[in-house]
């Protein structure tokens, strides 16, 4: 199991084993893994994995105050872009978890907005496993 922290607008990658701790820094890389396929949706996942990877390497290089919330707006922004244009499309073939899907959808946007109130608060330590 693997936990991510971001500390001081750093994110570390934490390894856990018996006797020591190994911490290392983390990126997310696009692989077919992640693709639900259809092209539309892999390539909004895709933009939005380089919006997140943006942050990362301005963290790498110590920048990450610097771009930490211009990042964050562009990430809810284009977040919400993409939960309507999912939305649009579940409407259009009748998907049947659509309503399910839409709130999964507002929940997560909700604590989306809240981390980035809390980040302008200067009360963000964020902990997350992948």
């Amino acid at each position: 199991m693997k936990y991510y922290l971001i500390y001081n607008f750093n994110i570390f990658s934490l390894n856990y084993s018996k006797s020591f701790i190994e911490v290392i820094m983390a990126f997310i890389n696009w692989n077919d893994s992640l693709s639900v396929n259809v092209e539309k949706f892999d390539s909004q996942h895709q933009k939005l994995i380089d919006i997140v990877n943006q942050l990362f390497d301005a963290m790498s290089e110590g920048k990450g105050n610097e771009v930490l919330n211009d990042v964050f707006e562009g990430l809810l922004n284009y977040t919400k872009t993409h939960f309507a244009s999912e939305e649009e499309a579940m409407h259009q073939y009748n998907y049947p978890k659509m309503e399910f899907h839409k709130i999964e959808h507002n929940d997560l946007t909700k604590q989306a907005i809240e981390l980035h109130e809390n980040l302008n608060r200067d009360r963000l330590l964020l902990v997350f496993q992948f």
